[in-house]
């Protein structure tokens, strides 16, 4: 879709795709029905008190969530892991950059106050990068 901006996207709010350098994907559409990170949500869950994530944040360390998937990744494809130069949504790898919304990034979890922002969640197990991360863009004229 380079060169096109799609107008929406809809279903697609808790995917995750690695994508390298050269924004090839690395991964298969992680997305939201995708259970595989069960097993990493319940460790994160421990490891991290997660009653205490939730009444901090209002947010559950669910299967469905950025930091569970990505401590997945990170523990059963360390190589796909090391080599993504971003973790981006779905939506925004079809725009073909690295950039999301402020809405994208509340609902993939993502920003805000435990995620990867403040390294309670995320970077500890995953040891995810900054850098790796979407850079959040203000809303276009065309959305508001």
């Amino acid at each position: 879709m380079h060169g096109h901006v799609p107008d929406a996207v809809s279903c697609f709010a808790h995917s995750l795709v690695a994508v390298d350098r050269e924004w090839n994907a690395l991964t298969p559409i992680l997305g939201w029905r995708d259970t595989r990170s069960a097993g990493a949500a319940e460790r994160l869950g421990k490891q991290l008190d997660a009653e205490r994530i939730h009444a901090r944040t209002g947010a559950f360390l669910h299967p469905s969530y950025w930091p569970a998937k990505l401590a997945w990744l990170a523990e059963d494809e360390p190589e796909i892991f090391r080599r993504a130069e971003w973790f981006v949504s779905f939506a925004d790898y079809i725009r073909g950059v690295p950039e999301t919304s402020v809405s994208m990034a509340s609902c993939t979890r993502v920003r805000g106050n435990w995620c990867v922002t403040s390294g309670l969640a995320v970077r500890r197990p995953a040891a995810i990068r900054a850098s790796a991360r979407p850079t959040l863009v203000p809303p276009s004229p065309r959305s508001v």
